[in-house]
C-alpha cells in the first residue's frame, strides 16, 4: 500500500513540475525583429565621393575595403558618383554633375574624399588618410539609439520594407531617419564603366609599390563597389524626421517604405538606413547610427 501512494506521490509530482515548466519557443518561430535593447553598437558609415574618371580613386577603394574588413559588421559605406554613368540622377545637378550630398559636405570638389559619420570640421576630414583614425575614435562610442532593418518582403517587384529605429536613451532635437537603396557591385566590360587609374605604370603618378602599378591606367571591367542606387527616404536628401515624443526610452520607430524594384537587380543589392542629427550645413550634422542589411534579408539591432 504504501509503495502504492509513494508511486502516486512521484507521478503527481512529475505531471505538476512538467506544467509548471515554461515552455520553450521553437527559435524558428522567433520575430526577426526582436525588443529594442538597453545599449547598442556603435556602428559607422563612409559616405564617398568618388568617380570612374577620377585616377586617384582607386587607391582609396583599396583603403576602404581594406578598413571594411578591419571593422567587420560595424563599417559600411555607400560609393555616391560625381560625372560617370554611375550617378543617381535624381540627387544630381545636371549643371555641375555632383550630387548634392557631395555639395553640401565637399563643397571644394576633393576627391577621392568622404566623410564617416557625417562628422566634419575642416576639409581634413574629408581625406582618406584620415579615415582609420575616425573610425577608431568612433568604435568605442556608445549611441543614444540603433537601427534594425526587415527588407525580406518582396512581392513581385515591390519591396515592403521597414526600418525600426530604437533608442536606449530618451534624445532631444532633430532627428531624421535617412534611407540607401546601394548596390553592392557593378562590374561590367563596357568602357563606359572603365576606371581611371593614375597609379599604373602608365599612369600620371605611377606607384611600384601598389597593387594598381601593373593594372592598365584604364582598367575594364572594374569592380565598382556599394554603388548609390536610389534615395528611399520620403522627404529625400533631407531624410524623415522622427517625432520627438516618439525618442524616448525603450521606444521602437518604425517606418514603413514600399520600393518599386523594376529594372533593378535588387539580388545585388542592400539597403543602408541611418539616423542623422540634422543639420543646414556641412559641420552641424552627425550620424548618430547606422545598419546594412541585404535585400530579401532582415537585421536585428546589433
Amino acid at each position: 500500500m504504501k509503495k502504492w501512494i509513494c508511486g502516486v506521490f512521484v507521478v503527481l509530482s512529475f505531471w505538476t513540475c512538467k506544467n509548471d515548466a515554461p515552455e520553450i519557443a521553437d527559435p524558428a518561430n522567433a520575430p526577426d525583429i526582436s525588443a529594442v535593447p538597453a545599449r547598442f553598437d556603435q556602428k559607422m558609415l563612409l559616405e564617398e565621393f568618388t568617380s570612374s574618371l577620377c585616377g586617384q580613386c582607386p587607391k582609396s577603394h583599396l583603403l576602404r575595403d581594406s578598413l571594411r574588413t578591419q571593422y567587420a559588421n560595424r563599417f559600411y559605406s555607400v560609393a555616391m558618383h560625381s560625372a560617370d554613368f554611375m550617378i543617381d540622377s535624381s540627387i544630381t545637378s545636371f549643371i555641375t554633375g555632383k550630387n548634392f550630398v557631395d555639395s553640401l559636405f565637399n563643397p571644394s570638389g576633393i576627391y577621392p574624399s568622404g566623410i564617416i559619420n557625417r562628422q566634419v570640421s575642416s576639409s581634413a576630414d574629408l581625406v582618406p588618410d584620415f579615415w582609420g583614425q575616425k573610425l577608431n575614435a568612433l568604435y568605442g562610442a556608445v549611441p543614444r539609439c540603433g537601427l534594425a532593418i526587415d527588407a525580406k518582403t518582396i512581392t513581385g517587384t515591390r519591396l515592403n520594407l521597414t526600418v525600426h529605429t530604437g533608442f536606449s536613451a530618451d534624445m532631444f532635437g532633430d532627428y531624421r531617419v535617412h534611407v540607401y537603396l546601394v548596390q553592392d557591385l557593378i562590374q561590367t566590360n563596357d568602357s563606359l564603366y572603365s576606371q581611371l587609374n593614375d597609379f599604373s605604370i602608365e599612369g600620371l603618378t605611377p606607384d611600384s609599390t601598389s597593387s594598381l602599378y601593373l593594372l592598365n591606367d584604364t582598367i575594364r571591367n572594374y569592380k565598382h563597389k556599394y554603388v548609390l542606387k536610389r534615395i528611399l527616404s520620403d522627404n529625400g536628401l533631407a531624410g524623415d524626421i522622427i517625432p520627438q515624443t516618439l525618442m524616448t526610452r525603450g521606444n521602437d520607430f518604425a517606418k514603413t517604405y514600399v520600393i518599386n524594384l523594376t529594372g533593378i537587380n535588387y539580388s545585388a543589392c542592400s539597403i543602408v538606413a541611418f539616423v542623422d542629427k540634422y543639420g543646414d550645413t556641412d559641420t552641424n550634422h552627425r550620424i548618430e547610427n547606422v545598419q546594412m542589411v541585404k535585400v530579401g534579408e532582415a537585421k536585428d539591432w546589433n
